[in-house]
């Protein structure tokens, strides 16, 4: 399983590769169809990222305050 900090590392390499591969490309549905599909899948996985972050300090938050 991969460490918060890999999933972000990986997320920022696809975004810079899909950048890369649709620079130059026809601007037509299909091409914008694609990258905006991946963007939102990147930004789906970051959502979800933040998410476990939240969780992980309210839990923390909750175990501290209970002492």
């Amino acid at each position: 399983m991969k460490t918060t900090k890999e999933l972000l590392e990986a997320i920022a390499e696809d975004l810079k590769n899909d950048a890369e591969h649709f620079d130059g490309q026809a601007f037509n549905g299909r091409n914008v169809a694609e990258y905006f599909g991946r963007q939102g899948a990147a930004i789906a996985a970051l959502a979800s990222i933040v998410k476990s972050i939240l969780e992980q300090v309210n839990a923390n938050e909750e175990r501290t305050m209970h002492r």
